[in-house]
């Protein structure tokens, strides 16, 4: 058995890639993949890590290279996402073998941390990560009081400058936030299934103070991805009018 580690070659192999990441995640299509790939404005082919035995791709590791604001400081740190072994392949240890092989490369490439989102903190946590809580916040809509104030309307291209504007101030401001492009901004939507009409804007002088950013995953719920504002006021205003 001939294993062999390496960054993807070409548009043809992440094709491949994309094939076997539909296949390893059964909830999620293939189509998901690909679109992710293409928001993303910093990604190079070698930022997807592939393990091959005997020439055959069993496992998959993608970097996203961002900067988090850290306490003030600008850190490059690296999104591990996508990591999947095909299911034929797995229990043989390839994944991890992948994840330390990959370490090793971003440490080389001046990367100051390795960040993901997982249900299954023990598989990661045995190879170095250690675990943060994330909290969810659930608003009652029976609460709120449904209404369009009148400084609410729905995203116009326009408004593009003041919520970069805003979204940079909060991002100097709150640790964990991540820095982001005009490009980033255009191109979010290709795997965050939002939509235009649940984007909306607090305006009021011709100033942005706030704006919501959501989709609808049931008839019963909204998904607030996510939201920025100045004031309660603001805050109550865009919420009201979800």
């Amino acid at each position: 058995m001939q294993i062999k580690i390496e960054g993807v070659k070409s548009k043809k192999e992440l094709e491949k890639v994309f094939d076997l990441l539909g296949i390893s995640f059964a909830k999620t299509p293939r189509d998901f993949f690909a679109a992710r790939w293409e928001a993303e404005t910093t990604l190079r082919l070698w930022h997807t890590r592939i393990l091959k035995v005997d020439n055959e791709i069993v496992s998959i590791v993608q970097i996203f290279p961002k900067v988090m604001n850290i306490a003030g400081h600008h850190v490059p740190i690296a999104g591990i996402g996508n990591v999947a072994t095909v299911p034929w392949q797995r229990k043989k240890g390839f994944a991890h073998t992948l994840l330390k092989n990959t370490h090793r490369l971003l440490q080389e490439k001046g990367f100051t941390l390795a960040v993901l989102f997982t249900s299954i903190n023990e598989f990661y946590e045995k190879i170095g990560y250690f675990s943060v809580p994330l909290y969810y916040h659930r608003i009652n809509c029976q609460n709120l009081k449904p209404a369009w104030p009148s400084d609410v309307h729905v995203f116009e291209m326009s408004d593009l400058p003041g919520i970069m504007s805003l979204y940079n101030r909060c991002f100097k401001e709150h640790t964990g936030l991540l820095k982001r492009s005009r490009k980033n901004w255009f191109r979010q939507p290709l795997y965050t299934r939002e939509i235009y009409s649940l984007f909306l804007v607090h305006k009021r002088n011709h100033k942005i103070n706030g704006y919501v950013r959501a989709r609808r995953d049931t008839k019963e719920s909204l998904h607030i991805i996510e939201m920025c504002y100045n004031s309660k006021n603001v805050f109550k205003d865009l919420l009201n009018a979800l």
